[in-house]
């Protein structure tokens, strides 16, 4: 690009277009330069430098570290002069940038904070998920328990009143059974009685012929 200088300070040696953004270029890579002063803001810079053999002051204004305006002058006074305006200008072209970088740390920070905030969402909704299924096997669960005990309970009753239905039998038969070994054992007693008096009727008729 064309060097230019800020208004009113006209470079002391005119040179073509993109003239002086060379001979610094070239000095600067020959590693004949002095720098004096150096200012930056964002992607913009402005250089006071100093070339020993020339006896020559250069001042330069850089974007992202490109030569843009250069200005040369054997004035230092005037040098100085150039590099505070082109101090200015920095700062000036830097606004746009400053507020762009400092917008797109905002934007990064609330992104951050969105996707920290949407994990701890996604967090609590699996929480609330396990929660509810949880809830929900419990409900299960304890319908299913009722269930269950409702049905002991029923079968419980119903073994209880057959245990006292059996009870009841049992003490029906041992009262029959009790009966009917009475009556067995005096029926017994009675043919042992009878057989005993058969056998003392034979004796004595036996010994009443003897005699």
């Amino acid at each position: 690009m064309a060097a230019s200088s800020p208004a009113g300070l006209e470079p002391e040696n005119a040179s073509a277009p993109g003239g002086n953004v060379a001979t610094l270029t070239a000095l600067n890579a020959q590693g004949k330069l002095t720098e004096l002063r150096s200012s930056s803001a964002t992607d913009y810079q402005a250089q006071l430098l100093f070339y020993g053999e020339g006896l020559t002051y250069y001042v330069a204004l850089l974007q992202q570290n490109n030569y843009w305006l250069v200005v040369d002058t054997p004035s230092a006074k005037r040098a100085e002069a150039i590099y505070a305006e082109f101090v200015q200008r920095t700062l000036r072209l830097s606004q746009g940038n400053q507020q762009r970088v400092e917008l797109e740390a905002r934007a990064a920070s609330i992104e951050r904070e969105l996707a920290q905030t949407q994990a701890h969402q996604a967090q609590l909704q699996a929480d609330s998920d396990i929660d509810r299924a949880q809830s929900e096997r419990s409900v299960a669960l304890q319908t299913d328990t009722a269930r269950q005990v409702t049905t002991l309970q029923q079968e419980e009753t119903s073994a209880q009143a057959a245990l006292v239905s059996a009870q009841r039998k049992v003490q029906v038969m041992q009262v029959e059974n009790a009966s009917l070994l009475g009556a067995h054992t005096a029926d017994s007693t009675r043919k042992r009685l009878r057989h005993i008096r058969a056998v003392q009727g034979k004796a004595k008729s036996s010994h009443l012929k003897k005699t």
